[in-house]
């Protein structure tokens, strides 16, 4: 019962914004974190409290998985590291502070509406515990990228794959387009109402891209005026706060009226009148909306490496591109407007707002990672961090450390010294399905129970294990997961692992961060990643196992290999119980792949019964491309359900492209990019002319 308003200019880049920039570039943690630092200082004192706070989430970390080889990588001159606490956190941490609570979906995707933020919390709270997998709980989802060049191809000059990860809907969230005029000749896809192509190329180059997770946001604390809550103290005086009304209207309510405050930093997210604080946020990005949204369009019209670059450099959001040229060459950089901050400013907390910790500068663009032909012969990134010597952000769902599933990738592409073009395709058929964990623990839990004479069970749980494929599978179509009980195993052992060796330590209320390995068991509609538990875990072992400083020993001078076979054997004595004596019979039912009827907002965009699902979940890309360099020209492929068109009648007629993508999706293939006229020509199945007076 409304009517459509006139779509602007300003209308597209409202889209852009909201989808692109908040979406992937304003992610923040900095308040939440405090409050989970806070919690330790009470159960441990400040000193203990730090080790364990800077082991969930260290800014820099080494052993991490990178994009860009350290051969390659650029210098930096690396003055914080975080092993110190930053000296303005002992006044912070005295001021109790209200946490942030983002939005809530159902398993369907739907906007949960709450009485109150701790119900909210809560309900957030047991989805995490429960999957571990951000996306429902009000965070993101990620891709994945890989590149070869003629290193590492039979067939072709260079080959670029890509499979980005924002959810899984109905209608498509992307669309295809070819656009030839007016000075483009562009082919791929994009997301609804750009103006530009995301994954595409146009015959010289092509590209895609991921989402890169750099820390592009800060959280500023300023203190209020005690005489008059409206100013703010800021480089030795106070400071009015700025302020504008919307008017809010609300179908079958009352409209509202909303006030909303602005300190010079940014946005206030938070007031906080008891304590006489105001918590505002600073953007690299904002005010740069527009120039990032007309470089993305130049992009089409770029033929090489340096000019593509060059418009890279105007975009101000923490974007991974990628890059592929007709010649096979390949290249990567990693975009944002990134702030020089002061030594000691510490990321992943909030900062004094009092000017002490103002940006200083920003970082030039030839300093954000880049590399292009690495001598290895490819590329690949799965979220991963971009070099060694780039930081961490504040998101403790999305630390890097030792155990990332980029590695899964690394491993495909370090597994032959060639591959074919149907074989650098076909990664993905794997990739989508594979176990994230079980490298980092199988051998050693096998070291551990090979040194004892272990019971039967445990040997028959252990050599289901080793027999595995690691595959979260149902190849025979049986309703369940293939490799008999390994599946549940991993589930229920890692789940205990997780609470054995981190629950004492981070404590009950924030325990959700770290409770699940983080399986497809559940109905998600994002991404999934290593777990925040696992990951540190992971890197715990390493430390102690390889003699390296330990950030915290988790394992509290427990010899960790022991840990493993302790949880292990027990974990397999409570399946027994519930299942029976043979590993080879217990079962894990895979729960669909759903595209939703909600997008990431949980806004509808059909009918909950013209939801779709297909029978098993896969951690692959909403959508697949494939360019080829080949022949002297790029040409490309790509895939994504359910289809091009959500169009359906009134008469309840679906339109013939509603669905047709679905099959090709879930057996991994493709459809042709038709770029040159001739090739349009052949495919065309209707022709329609606009007259433009």
């Amino acid at each position: 019962d409304f009517k459509p308003s006139i779509w602007t200019v300003y209308d597209v880049l409202l889209v852009i914004a909201g989808s692109m920039a908040h979406r992937y570039a304003d992610f923040n943690e900095e308040i939440n974190n405090l409050g989970f630092y806070q919690e330790l200082t009470k159960q441990h004192g400040a000193d203990k409290a730090w080790q364990i706070f800077n082991a969930t989430l260290p800014i820099y970390d080494k052993t991490s998985p990178v994009t860009v080889p350290d051969r390659h990588a650029t210098r930096r001159n690396i003055k914080y590291r975080g092993k110190q606490n930053p000296a303005y956190l002992a006044d912070m941490q005295m001021a109790s502070i209200q946490t942030l609570t983002p939005l809530a979906f159902d398993t369907k995707g739907q906007h949960q509406n709450f009485s109150d933020d701790e119900s909210r919390q809560s309900y957030i709270e047991k989805h995490l515990t429960q999957s571990g997998i951000p996306g429902k709980a009000g965070f993101s989802s990620a891709s994945n990228v890989w590149l070869v060049n003629s290193k590492k191809t039979k067939d072709a000059k260079g080959l670029l794959v890509n499979g980005p990860q924002f959810g899984w809907i109905n209608p498509s969230y992307v669309y295809g387009v070819g656009l030839h005029g007016a000075g483009f000749d562009v082919v791929g896809n994009t997301l609804f109402a750009y103006p530009f192509m995301l994954f595409a190329h146009n015959g010289d180059i092509s590209w895609g891209s991921t989402a890169g997770f750099g820390d592009l946001v800060d959280i500023y604390v300023s203190k209020l005026n005690p005489d008059n809550a409206d100013e703010y103290f800021y480089n030795g005086s106070y400071q009015p706060l700025s302020k504008r009304s919307e008017t809010i209207s609300i179908k079958d309510q009352q409209t509202i009226r909303q006030t909303f405050y602005r300190t010079h930093y940014g946005p206030v997210i938070l007031i906080d009148k008891q304590a006489g604080l105001v918590y505002s946020k600073k953007r690299s990005w904002e005010g740069h909306e527009v120039e990032t949204s007309v470089a993305w369009v130049e992009l089409a019209r770029q033929k090489n490496f340096k000019s593509w670059r060059k418009q890279l450099s105007r975009m101000s959001t923490n974007i991974n591109f990628y890059y592929l040229d007709k010649k096979g060459n390949i290249g990567y950089t990693h975009t944002g407007k990134y702030p020089v901050r002061k030594n000691g400013h510490d990321n992943r907390l909030p900062a004094p707002g009092d000017g002490s910790m103002d940006w200083q500068s920003y970082l030039p663009f030839k300093k954000n990672p880049h590399v292009y032909n690495p001598k290895q012969g490819y590329i690949t990134n799965w979220n991963n961090r971009p070099e060694h010597n780039w930081r961490n952000s504040d998101l403790w769902w999305r630390r890097w450390g030792k155990a990332e599933r980029v590695d899964i990738l690394i491993s495909e592409l370090e597994a032959k010294k060639k591959f074919t073009s149907a074989e650098i395709w076909d990664i993905n058929s794997r990739s989508s399905f594979a176990d994230l964990n079980l490298r980092y623990f199988l051998p050693l839990l096998k070291k551990e129970l090979a040194e004892n004479n272990q019971p039967k069970l445990v040997k028959d749980s252990l050599h289901v294990l080793e027999q595995w494929d690691a595959y979260w599978w149902d190849k025979n179509k049986d309703g369940v997961f293939d490799g008999d009980g390994a599946p549940l195993i991993m589930q229920n052992w890692l789940t205990k692992l997780s609470s054995t060796v981190l629950k004492d330590d981070v404590g009950d209320k924030y325990f959700f961060r770290f409770a699940s390995p983080g399986y497809p068991i559940n109905a998600v509609s994002a991404a999934i990643p290593v777990s925040a538990g696992v990951k540190i875990i992971v890197n715990t072992i390493d430390q102690i196992e390889n003699g390296k400083a330990v950030d915290y020993d988790f394992f509290n001078d427990r010899n960790p290999q022991q840990v493993l076979g302790e949880t292990f054997t027990s974990s397999v004595k409570e399946l027994a119980n519930k299942f029976g004596s043979d590993p080879n019979k217990w079962q894990l039912k895979p729960h669909p792949h759903n595209f939703s009827a909600f997008n990431f907002r949980g806004v509808a965009q059909t009918t909950k019964d013209n939801e779709m699902a297909l029978p098993v979940i896969m951690n692959r890309g909403t959508e697949n491309n494939l360019f080829v360099a080949k022949d002297r020209k790029i040409q490309g492929w790509d895939v994504f359900a359910p289809g091009q068109s959500g169009f359906i009648a009134p008469d309840g007629t679906k339109a013939p492209h509603y669905a047709d993508q679905m099959d090709l999706y879930w057996q991994f293939k493709n459809k042709p990019l038709p770029h040159s006229d001739a090739e349009v020509q052949s495919m065309k199945e209707s022709e329609v002319i606009l007259q433009v007076e």
